[in-house]
């Protein structure tokens, strides 16, 4: 199962293929969450993010703020919002100016961990989540040995009895790439140490994984590492026999971790959405953006015109070509046989100008969510082959097409697929 995370923007709700959704608080207030109609999925998250709780708010003002707005933050004297007195942008604002003197930039204290447990469960419940994902604090230190993650998920498992829960209940298993070193994945390593402590409570239907990442790569250029983790965490995970284990923010990786046995992806369609850096949350004035190709035969994403018009001259278009409900128009374009040749500028919802994303945004996300059903389809052993024959041929395929562009360079991202195939072939050696 794709899942599409949802941002500030729902705009892309009813892309073909995604099946359902992340309700971001770091991007949704708690007020915009209860008052927008329920997404109609067949899957419907809420990630607690509690992972969060050491943002900075002076940095950090406009997400603190909306995290601020769920209960289990433990964030106190923020104001209520009064639809009769303000507008929500105006509460917002006021949000916004006070949650730099209130947020204190660390997790709820023992003494609240057993009412923010409660708190993030029943907000899950009320709003008609299918599963409930109990809350827990980011792992940033190795000689914890995850101690603190599993006082969390006693505290909620118990809470989940008090309540009644009838959804399937969900750890997180949230870490910081800064506990990810060589020793972390060898056997009985701290990555084995953390599926122990998940895997001997009782009550867990499945597992959903993020790993934070200090750094700020465009999401096919992650650290290898990070990479690893996830992949690692699935595998150890479904071996356990763990019906659904989520991976987020690992975007077009997430379809390896399917081939090592997760049962579903998040991801989204802006970068900030498909990763999880800390950077991606601090204050900017915003920024435009052109539309990028994603090829799934090369894992590369290709500027829509500076790229593609390259490609179809150097008669490469077959080697990159992807066509989904939102690409077709491209793809009969750009195989027109000319002259002129065929060009994404003909065509204004891939035209490469500022800010002209959705069609492009749907595409990607329509490509992923695509691959990954078709993957979770397949058996063990086909599902493996499948993503190593795709890893393979895509490294070679970009090998021919920038071999062919010389002297031209792209002006997109290209994934690190020899990078993947080496994390694949560690684990499935």
């Amino acid at each position: 199962m794709y899942l599409l995370n949802l941002g500030h923007r729902w705009n892309l709700l009813g892309t073909e293929g995604v099946q359902g959704v992340v309700l971001l608080p770091s991007r949704n207030s708690l007020v915009k969450l209860q008052r927008s109609p329920r997404p109609d999925s067949q899957a419907v998250l809420l990630d607690p993010q509690l992972y969060l709780s050491s943002l900075i708010a002076a940095d950090c003002t406009k997400v603190c703020a909306n995290l601020a707005s769920f209960p289990w933050f433990r964030i106190d004297q923020m104001p209520e919002f009064e639809s009769g007195q303000q507008t929500r942008t105006q509460w917002n604002q006021a949000m916004r100016e006070q949650v730099i003197a209130q947020w204190t930039g660390q997790e709820p204290t023992d003494d609240e961990v057993d009412e923010s447990c409660k708190a993030a469960i029943e907000t899950q419940i009320q709003l008609a989540c299918t599963h409930v994902i109990l809350p827990s604090p980011l792992i940033t230190e190795r000689e914890d040995e995850a101690q603190r993650q599993a006082e969390w998920l006693d505290t909620g498992l118990a809470a989940c009895a008090e309540l009644d829960v009838s959804q399937p209940i969900l750890a997180t298993v949230a870490l910081h790439d800064g506990v990810l070193n060589d020793a972390a994945f060898e056997t009985a390593g701290f990555l084995d140490t953390i599926v122990d402590q998940v895997t001997a409570r009782e009550g867990l239907d499945g597992v959903y994984i993020v790993v934070a990442q200090s750094g700020f790569y465009h999401p096919f250029l992650t650290p290898s590492k990070v990479y690893k983790a996830y992949a690692h965490l699935s595998k150890a995970f479904a071996t356990a026999g763990y019906d659904t284990v989520i991976t987020n923010f690992a975007d077009a990786f997430g379809l390896v971790c399917t081939a090592f046995g997760a049962t579903a992806m998040a991801s989204g369609q802006s970068q900030s959405l498909r990763r999880l850096s800390v950077l991606d949350f601090k204050d900017s004035g915003g920024g435009r953006a052109i539309p990028y190709f994603y090829s799934h035969k090369v894992i590369a994403e290709l500027a829509t015109e500076t790229d593609l018009d390259n490609i179809v001259q150097k008669r490469l278009l077959k080697r990159v070509e992807d066509v989904t409900t939102y690409s077709q128009a491209l793809m009969t374009e750009l195989g027109k046989p000319g002259p002129p040749k065929g060009s994404a500028g003909n065509l204004p919802p891939w035209a490469e100008s500022q800010n002209n994303l959705t069609t492009a945004h749907r595409h990607l996300v329509c490509r992923l969510a695509t691959e990954q059903a078709k993957l979770v389809k397949l058996g063990p052993q086909p599902r493996l082959d499948e993503v190593r024959d795709w890893l393979e041929s895509s490294t070679a395929n970009m090998l021919f097409v920038k071999e062919r562009l010389k002297p031209e360079t792209l002006k997109g991202c290209v994934a690190s697929s020899d990078s993947w195939l080496t994390v694949f072939d560690e684990l499935n050696p």
